[in-house]
């Protein structure tokens, strides 16, 4: 049987030894081709239990973002292990009486009813979306010879989900195979700081709302600007004590206060417009 199953001989012959345990696993998530072949050799004591498997069959897509479940069926990355108890079905206790041998007795006429099914989770992820984003990550990540790439695709109006991607993708038909950092969704897991990119959304939505020039001035109040009871400051105040600066200067020298000040003159609606 080790050899058949690819197994060390003497930690399977030890285990089968062990006279405390009433049953172990041998081994779990065979093939039919092994099932069958082992079920031939009709060896007394050898029994086999049928176990469900988490099946995915878009295969890689959206790998990250769904995760995948352990050899007993609980989520351990991803919305498997985010949703784990709304999925699972719910427990059910049994009592039933037992022979003098101490074996339960199932056959006693009572009703054992069916466990109920966990819940179902929908998601707002487009397929066709999802596997655009994908191809396209792939595209740059070969482009810029990067390790991965990650991206997201979201509604602006009411900030669903439509797709979201971590590249390379991974195959959770095979997930416990696959490296912990390649089956991480980097997008939740790992901080990313929005930074300057804002600024030109900023910026240009002023310039499309015919509010500013790329030669306007705004004064950056010396690198700090107090907004309420918080502060608005430069990356680096000791070196950036910017006093009046034009759109492209702000732009052009990454200018949080320059930022702000025009963003505060377009105003929450129409910069949520814009964005």
């Amino acid at each position: 049987m080790g050899k058949y199953l690819d197994m060390p001989r003497k930690p399977l012959k030890k285990r089968l030894r062990d006279k405390s345990r009433r049953f172990i696993w041998i081994k779990r998530q065979l093939s039919e081709k092994q099932r069958d072949e082992i079920r031939s050799w009709k060896e007394p004591g050898l029994g086999f239990v049928e176990e469900p498997k988490r099946v995915y069959p878009n295969g890689p897509l959206l790998a990250q973002v769904l995760g995948f479940v352990g050899s007993e069926g609980t989520g351990l990355e991803g919305l498997e292990l985010q949703f784990n108890k709304h999925l699972e079905g719910q427990l059910k206790t049994v009592l039933l009486p037992r022979d003098a041998r101490g074996r339960p007795l199932l056959n006693d006429g009572r009703s054992l009813t069916e466990v109920p099914d966990g819940a179902d989770v929908r998601l707002t992820v487009d397929h066709e979306v999802q596997y655009t984003l994908e191809r396209e990550l792939f595209s740059v990540m070969n482009q810029f010879e990067a390790d991965s790439a990650v991206g997201a695709v979201m509604d602006a109006q009411t900030s669903e989900v439509l797709a979201m991607a971590n590249v390379p993708l991974v195959d959770l038909n095979d997930g416990h195979r696959v490296a912990a950092h390649l089956r991480r969704n980097r997008i939740v897991t790992d901080a990313f700081e929005p930074g300057s990119t804002m600024k030109t959304f900023v910026i240009a939505g002023g310039l499309r709302e015919n509010l500013l020039k790329p030669g306007s001035r705004y004064y950056c109040e010396g690198g700090r600007m107090k907004i309420g009871d918080k502060w608005i400051s430069e990356a680096d105040v000791s070196k950036e004590k910017f006093e009046w600066l034009t759109v492209t200067e702000i732009l052009a020298k990454s200018s949080n206060v320059g930022a702000a000040k025009v963003g505060f003159e377009l105003g929450a609606e129409r910069l949520y417009r814009v964005l």
